[in-house]
């Protein structure tokens, strides 16, 4: 089956020519000289998440390091992903409270991955400045269909996952492994992380920073002094103030790399599913739990407390929001 540009989640993934892929594996070797250049991942670890849900459209590869002064820790973790929207290539990452499997089937927390994502995007930033932190690749998502027909070679017994790159983007390249032989068979243009992992509406108010805007333009006033002001707000607009504090002063203070990662991991789709709820429906605890007390800590200057608010709340939406099958 050859799969090609599509708006069809399921079937993000194209095979592609032994020449491409000589390409990729060059590129990436001269723009990232010192981290590791493939893994191998078994065919049951893939197929057997793929299985686990109707809703899962695919799976998002994502990267990170276990040990920020040793590049050969480059850890790639397996994310299910569901498609929540219409909006082309556009993915969530389904929440799990047990964690996630890397290459190798060892399972690691949200949390924990969240650390090792934010050490390999410190690493990369060592290589290409230009990028804003936030715009730095993270992972690649492929879709269920293109992933099964991959493996469905006759005796696969999994695929080696080689990095790749065009330019300084990663683009890796998906090899099915026959037994202990590799086969000419090479599968790349997977949907990039970011910017299709992000959700539109969430950028607003990073996009009014970058231009200067300042308070009340992108830090909006949580004082409300009814419910009908707060039934009048959005889970957007909720949200759209921890988003400003996350790119602005998060990585500054101890733990932020973390939460800014699981931050960037959990809202997107909790966007989606608070959405599809009546408009009031939970907003207004969350606004006097945690965005009426986050404002007071950030005007006290009380941002270390603020960035332990912020994560009491990510780590709430877990539990929460999480895919019992995925358990």
């Amino acid at each position: 089956m050859q799969f090609s540009k599509t708006t069809d989640p399921k079937k993000i993934g194209t095979y592609i020519s032994v020449e491409l892929y000589h390409c990729l594996k060059q590129n990436y070797q001269e723009n990232f000289p010192t981290l590791l250049e493939q893994v191998f991942i078994q065919k049951a670890l893939i197929t057997d998440l793929l299985e686990k849900s109707d809703e899962i459209t695919g799976i998002r590869f994502m990267y990170g390091l276990k040990d920020l002064k040793n590049p050969n820790s480059l850890t790639v973790f397996l994310i299910p992903c569901t498609s929540l929207t219409s909006q082309f290539f556009q993915t969530q990452a389904l929440l799990s409270q047990y964690g996630y499997f890397d290459q190798s089937g060892n399972k690691h927390t949200l949390p924990a991955l969240a650390e090792m994502l934010h050490q390999y995007v410190k690493y990369i930033d060592q290589f290409d400045g230009s990028l804003p932190y936030r715009e730095i690749i993270r992972g690649n998502y492929y879709g269920k269909d293109a992933l099964n027909d991959l493996l469905s070679q006759e005796d696969c017994s999994g695929l080696i996952f080689h990095f790749g790159a065009e330019g300084q983007k990663i683009a890796p390249i998906l090899q099915p492994i026959q037994g202990k032989e590799e086969l000419d068979i090479y599968m790349d243009y997977s949907s990039l992380c970011p910017p299709f992992c992000n959700d539109p509406i969430l950028k607003q108010s990073t996009e009014l920073m970058d231009r200067g805007l300042p308070c009340p333009f992108w830090c909006p006033d949580w004082s409300f002094d009814s419910d009908e002001q707060v039934q009048g707000r959005s889970i957007q607009h909720f949200l759209s103030s921890f988003k400003a504090f996350r790119d602005a002063d998060l990585l500054n203070y101890n733990g932020g790399g973390i939460v800014y990662e699981m931050y960037y991991f959990i809202t997107p789709i909790i966007v989606k599913l608070q959405s599809s709820l009546p408009s009031a429906e939970g907003l207004e605890e969350l606004y006097s739990n945690y965005a009426i007390p986050f404002q007071e800590l950030i005007r006290t200057h009380k941002k270390q407390e603020a960035v332990e608010l912020l994560r009491s709340l990510l780590d709430q939406f877990v539990l929460d929001y999480h895919a019992a099958y995925l358990e």
